[in-house]
């Protein structure tokens, strides 16, 4: 946990990065032999401008939470580790666990929701301002 904790982010320059989280996460679990059944939603947090932005940066983030359940959690450090390896720009913001519950539920799984965001530089932004600043 304290190596999440000390991760910096990778900044895009450019376009918004397309989030396609569902298939991100399917492609990830199956990487990991693990069957997408284990995912049980994504849901996308939108886009937002990040406060403090420099004069002619358009810093923004772009966020999702997926829920995977019933996992182990050696299941869950494998899917981690190769999450980070694989989509680098999608950084985990969060990660909460919990202990599964319901009927056929095996001992010892968890709950996880996970909390993923990618930081970009919009492009057009950046050129727009730049075509403006040109301009006398």
């Amino acid at each position: 946990m304290l190596v999440l904790r000390g991760r910096s982010q990778t900044v895009a320059l450019g376009a918004q990065p397309q989030a396609d989280a569902f298939q991100r996460v399917n492609e990830t679990l199956a990487a990991c032999g693990l069957a997408s059944t284990r995912v049980e939603s994504v849901t996308p947090s939108g886009d937002r401008p990040l406060p403090g932005n420099d004069v002619g940066m358009n810093r923004r983030v772009q966020t999702f939470r997926v829920v995977l359940s019933p996992i182990l959690p050696d299941e869950l450090g494998s899917f981690l580790d190769r999450w980070r390896r694989e989509h680098g720009l999608w950084t985990l913001t969060g990660i909460d666990l919990t202990p599964a519950s319901g009927r056929g539920t095996p001992d010892g799984t968890f709950r996880a929701t996970l909390t993923a965001s990618a930081v970009y530089v919009d492009g057009s932004a950046v050129g727009a301002n730049a075509e403006s600043e040109r301009e006398p």
